[in-house]
């Protein structure tokens, strides 16, 4: 059953998808397969703010709160799929939900309850996420209840008639499973390393490293040559005073090798 199958089925009727009037903001926002909702209001099917309006707790009782969260997760939903959401590719991944508290009211679970239910009802296992409830001194225009949620966004299903392929959470939990059936050992997992490959290197750390071991190379080689042309020089020229004539210096031989050191060193600071 689809999702607009089972709304109808529950006689409930999607309102206009929320828009605030000079907003700056996307209300449903697609990335790849995640998908992010700005925080929803409470909205009628006529499209205007559902009434009453004010806190919880003085003005607006705990049930008239969780009918709004209720309202709130269908205003969601007309969101969705004025934003070209394929509901029936939805799964819910996360809530927070903030109440306009009045002082002392503190059953906010039990009003963000009315959200996380119809999801429930709608999506039956799609609908399950994690969730936050806060109390909070006010919210936009009075709105006893404000939500805003995260989702993710199903593979197509096949052709064929083949289920969507598994989420990244069921791909690392089948990993986990495996692991425990094949070693025997549930401490050890393999969905703690899942991911995780030499070739998730970024390529340009990569290139970057051959470069500097190819630099390093080619000034190996040009710090050899030097060595054993002074090596020559020294052997040519050299005194037995153990020094290298240099015009009207005299260069100790014991500092050569040192200098060649400095210079190579020089050289590949240069071009790192």
């Amino acid at each position: 059953m689809s999702a607009l199958e089972r709304l109808a089925e529950l006689g409930l009727e999607l309102p206009p998808a929320m828009r605030i009037p000079g907003q700056k903001f996307e209300t449903v926002h697609v990335s790849g397969s995640r998908i992010t909702i700005a925080g929803h209001l409470p909205f009628n099917a006529d499209g205007k703010l559902a009434k009453p309006l004010g806190k919880v707790g003085a003005e607006v009782d705990a049930d008239e709160a969780y009918q709004a969260a209720r309202q709130v997760a269908l205003g969601m939903l007309a969101s969705l799929q004025a934003a070209g959401v394929d509901l029936d590719r939805v799964e819910w991944r996360k809530a927070f939900g903030m109440v306009n508290a009045a002082p002392g009211f503190n059953a906010l679970p039990g009003v963000i309850n009315g959200f996380s239910e119809l999801l429930l009802d709608v999506f039956g296992e799609r609908g399950r996420h994690s969730r936050s409830a806060i109390g909070v001194a006010e919210l936009p225009f009075g709105a006893p209840v404000e939500v805003e949620a995260e989702a993710v966004l199903l593979p197509v299903e096949g052709a064929d008639g083949t289920a969507p392929a598994p989420t990244q959470d069921a791909n690392l939990a089948m990993v986990g499973a495996t692991a425990e059936t094949t070693t025997g050992d549930p401490g050890l997992r393999l969905a703690d390393y899942a991911g995780i490959s030499p070739l998730s290197i970024p390529a340009e750390a990569l290139v970057r490293s051959i470069e500097s071991l190819s630099n390093l190379f080619w000034i190996s080689i040009g710090g050899t040559v030097v060595t054993v042309f002074l090596a020559a020089l020294v052997n040519l020229v050299g005194t037995a005073e153990g020094v290298l004539p240099f015009g009207e210096f005299h260069i100790p031989l014991s500092v050569l090798p040192i200098a060649c050191l400095a210079f190579a060193m020089f050289l590949f600071w240069l071009t790192a």
